[in-house]
């Protein structure tokens, strides 16, 4: 059985005893007096107060997840997790963010380290259910388990939900998923005021209210990333059954408002298109000098679409549209790594 390798972290406790940086050499000593495996895959005793990557035993090495389990429980069958989906494959940055709230409600926290965006969903699924079974074999039923994803990591949480029963609760952030939902999944959705995708996060939330399941939207003051911790305190008290502090965290964009962005989402993406250099660059300029949030969506919206654009015109080889997407990504998103990425398939495709 593959041994699990220890990220060193100092973890932070509230509501439990207090945490202790543990050495690899710490764990591997406590290991030698423990009678049963450590790996989640058998049903032995996980060590404590560690963020682990564990290899499932069943699936490819390259396929790990990251675990953590708070020292002051005990997994039993009552006991409760959260699994996360992060869209760049990697599981443990959901866990550092909310180990002190896993802490406090007495939760497992597991992190999916092989699903990422550009994956299909149907090679995502077989994962998942390993991962469901590795909890399950670690003494935590299906049923105690709350999906939960960012971004790409979202639309993947609602879906493999949607196709696992047994899965009842869902946690999305940053983004969502048009498809019929089965009427017993609840649904709690985390939506950032300038995140690029709010407006597509709300009139989901719109669309629910007409269907059967219980759901509930919180607006934050976040862009594009996963809630803050103490914003993310509601998804512990969704996923423990516990009351929701929804005061204050309403919708408060209208309806109005929310057609005239999507309009202008059409608009500038079609403007990629047909636009020249000048045309942007004017545009942006004025964008970024605006303090109105929709501005500020945009321009992450902006940057979303030369993203794809350009990904999708090195795959049929465009360098044409490639050269015209470039520029105008990196007047908009200088400091991302984005457009460095694309000119380097430009000129891979060049030679």
């Amino acid at each position: 059985m593959l041994k699990p390798i220890i990220i060193s972290l100092i973890l932070l406790v509230a509501g439990c005893a207090p945490a202790v940086e543990h050495t690899k050499d710490d764990v591997e000593a406590r290991r030698e007096g423990q009678k049963e495996a450590v790996n989640p895959t058998s049903t032995g005793v996980l060590p404590t107060d560690t963020l682990e990557r564990h290899a499932l035993a069943t699936f490819d090495t390259n396929g790990p997840y990251a675990w953590y389990q708070p020292a002051c429980i005990q997994v039993n069958a009552q006991t409760r997790a959260i699994l996360f989906f992060d869209p760049h494959g990697d599981g443990a940055h959901p866990l550092r963010l909310y180990r002190h709230l896993a802490d406090e409600f007495g939760m497992v926290l597991m992190g999916s380290n092989e699903s990422e965006n550009g994956m299909s969903m149907e090679q995502i699924l077989p994962h998942v259910r390993e991962m469901l079974l590795a909890a399950e074999k670690a003494g935590i039923r299906k049923e105690q388990v709350t999906f939960c994803g960012f971004s790409g990591g979202a639309k993947v949480a609602l879906y493999t939900a949607n196709s696992i029963p047994g899965i009842t609760k869902v946690i999305y952030c940053g983004a969502s998923l048009n498809i019929p939902l089965r009427s017993d999944l609840a649904l709690l959705g985390f939506a950032g005021r300038l995140d690029m995708n709010y407006t597509d996060m709300v009139q989901f939330e719109w669309y629910l209210q007409s269907q059967p399941q219980e759901h509930y939207l919180v607006e934050w003051e976040g862009d594009h990333r996963f809630p803050d911790a103490e914003v993310f305190r509601d998804g512990f008290r969704f996923a423990t059954a516990k009351p929701l502090n929804l005061a204050g965290k309403e919708i408060t964009i209208p309806p109005n408002e929310v057609r005239e962005e999507q309009q202008k989402k059409q608009y500038l993406y079609n403007a990629l298109l047909q636009e020249d250099l000048g045309w942007w660059q004017q545009t942006v300029q004025k964008m970024k000098a605006s303090p109105t949030p929709m501005d500020q969506r945009l321009l992450g919206f902006i940057s979303l679409a030369c993203y794809s654009l350009g990904n999708r015109a090195a795959q049929q080889r465009n360098t044409a549209l490639l050269e015209k997407i470039i520029p105008v990504y990196r007047a908009v998103d200088l400091e991302s790594e984005g457009p460095g990425e694309l000119v380097a398939k430009l000129e891979g495709l060049k030679m």
